[in-house]
This record gives structure tokens, sequence and C-alpha cells, in this order.
């Protein structure tokens, strides 16, 4: 795949996760971002993200771990994170276990 990747181990607003960073892809000018964490983040609900990125659009960036950290920023602002964020805080008359 080209070069070898550059994985770092991260935590956000308490959720660890993995971002791994491949500079160069077999695709010219773009390289690979891949997010892993064993919870939903706000830009998946899985916990998985792959996504090829531009050196252009790297370059604005420390690294591949301020992207990612910039992008959970960005994204932890949508109605649909602040409400799953709101359900983890108030138990459900449903979930009696």
């Amino acid at each position: 795949m080209g070069d070898e990747p550059i994985v770092h181990r991260m935590e956000w607003q308490g959720i660890a996760l993995t971002v791994t960073h491949r500079k160069t892809y077999p695709i010219n000018g773009f390289g690979h971002i891949e997010v892993q964490a064993n919870q939903r983040l706000p830009m998946t609900e899985t916990g998985y993200r792959s996504h090829f990125i531009s050196d252009q659009e790297l370059s604005g960036f420390m690294d591949a771990q301020d992207y990612v950290t910039q992008w959970l920023e960005a994204t932890c602002k949508t109605k649909e994170w602040l409400a799953h964020v709101q359900s983890l805080r108030q138990p459900s008359l449903f979930d009696l276990d």
C-alpha cells in the first residue's frame, strides 16, 4: 500500500480511539485516515470511519490526529450527536435491566 501507517491513540470526551494515517495511497495526491473506536462517534454510528484526504486538505492541520480532533469537535454540535449524548444521560423507562 505504500508507506507505513502512522498510528495515534487518543481520547476524545472520554472515548478511546485510534487514528491510523497513511500519507500516500494508491490514488495520486491522496492519503487515507481510519478512525476506530469501540462506540459511536459524531461522524460514525459504528465507531469506524474510513476517509480519503488530499495532501492540500491535510496541510492546514498539524497531523491526522489534529484533523480528526477538529472533525470530532465540528460534528459533535449536530442535533443527532447532542440527542445521542442526552440519551446516555437520561435513563429510559424501556431499559429496566
